[in-house]
């Protein structure tokens, strides 16, 4: 048997936290990924750069995940992230890859088997 391919994380499998009021206590920045105006045609653009490079990409949904640290070559239309993680603080973005969680609230072997019952 071919060993299986590790997972990789969902946006909640990398936010992990305890089940809490997520409201409480923060500015209208932390309470929401993309608050400000001005972010949501760069999310948007973003969206569909990386939809255009995984259907050019032969694997498509299974394509390598990459990061922009030098070690990849990407394909035809660049590197394909497995995330984007933005600072508007700081007008930085970074790629990072990082593996599922096996209890993550959204997809880990249990949600996603009660989910399928």
């Amino acid at each position: 048997t071919t060993p299986e391919k590790p997972r990789h994380g969902c946006y909640f499998c990398n936010d992990v936290v305890a089940p809490e009021n997520s409201m409480k206590e923060r500015t209208l920045d932390q309470q929401c990924t993309v608050t400000r105006p001005g972010l949501a045609p760069i999310a948007s653009a973003l969206a569909v750069e990386l939809m255009v490079a995984l259907l050019h990409d032969p694997d498509r949904h299974a394509a390598k995940a990459e990061t922009n640290d030098g070690s990849d070559r990407g394909g035809a239309l660049g590197i394909i992230p497995h995330q984007v993680r933005g600072q508007i603080s700081s007008y930085g973005m970074i790629t990072p890859r990082t593996p599922a969680f096996d209890c993550c609230t959204a997809c880990s072997p249990g949600v996603l088997g009660a989910y399928r019952r």
